[in-house]
């Protein structure tokens, strides 16, 4: 998964709308686990401040919840704050 050049805004904000599509267009189901840290470092040549600094953004939007010795797990649609603007326009692109 790439990140879109035309995303506009910093790295995080790129990292974050490019995860929370996936999630939302259901790359990443309900209940899948995201790839460790350091994969996703990998992905999109980020630090592991940054990322978690999106994985913050896109828990907030409920798409997300970080649980110890699980990893951070993918959150059901109802869950996700559907009145964000984010996760209202995901949801139109898929």
């Amino acid at each position: 998964m790439a990140i879109k050049s035309g995303a506009g805004g910093n790295l995080t904000s790129r990292i974050a709308d490019n995860l929370g599509r996936a999630i939302v267009t259901q790359d990443y189901a309900a209940g899948a686990i995201l790839p460790f840290e350091d994969a996703l470092c990998a992905q999109f040549g980020a630090s592991r401040t940054i990322l978690r600094e999106a994985v913050k953004m896109l828990t907030a939007k409920g798409l997300l919840v970080a649980r110890q010795r699980k990893g951070t797990v993918v959150q059901p649609e109802s869950c996700w704050n559907l009145l964000d603007p984010d996760v209202l326009r995901w949801m139109l692109e898929r």
